[in-house]
């Protein structure tokens, strides 16, 4: 099981505002290889902070129905966990942000993994590099 992280999801269904570099498209079309992996069954692990993120984000870009269907969609596949996240996740997180600069988020993220025993994440985000953690992009 790897971690799900909200750049991907970002990468994979939100439409392009601009025209996009090569290496930005290259991106997309990575984040759409995890997607089609994760719809073909895939276990992957998320938290509520990186859904609700990402929830928030094609709220704002595509409204709330739109936002609505996504989670009802996410929600219904037993292969994506959604974690808990709670005060002590973030106590952890915190202290982690605090020594590596990372965003809380992406530090939150190394917690709930390590808490599920979780080593890989689906990111391209190379602050987890900073972490120690293995990106799959």
């Amino acid at each position: 099981m790897r971690f799900l992280d909200t750049n991907v999801l970002v990468y994979a269904l939100l439409e392009p505002r601009r025209s996009l570099t090569p290496v930005e498209m290259k991106l997309i079309a990575d984040a759409k290889v995890v997607l089609h992996r994760i719809e073909r069954g895939e276990k992957v692990l998320c938290s509520v902070v990186h859904v609700s993120e990402f929830v928030n984000i094609i709220q704002h870009r595509k409204g709330v129905v739109v936002a609505c269907e996504f989670l009802n969609s996410l929600i219904a596949q037993e292969n994506i966990s959604i974690a808990s996240v709670e005060r002590r996740h973030y106590q952890i997180a915190l202290e982690i942000a605090h020594e590596s600069h990372v965003s809380i988020n992406d530090c939150v993220a190394v917690v709930v993994m390590a808490e599920h025993g979780v080593s890989e994440i689906y990111s391209f985000d190379k602050d987890f590099d900073v972490l120690g953690i293995k990106r799959i992009t």
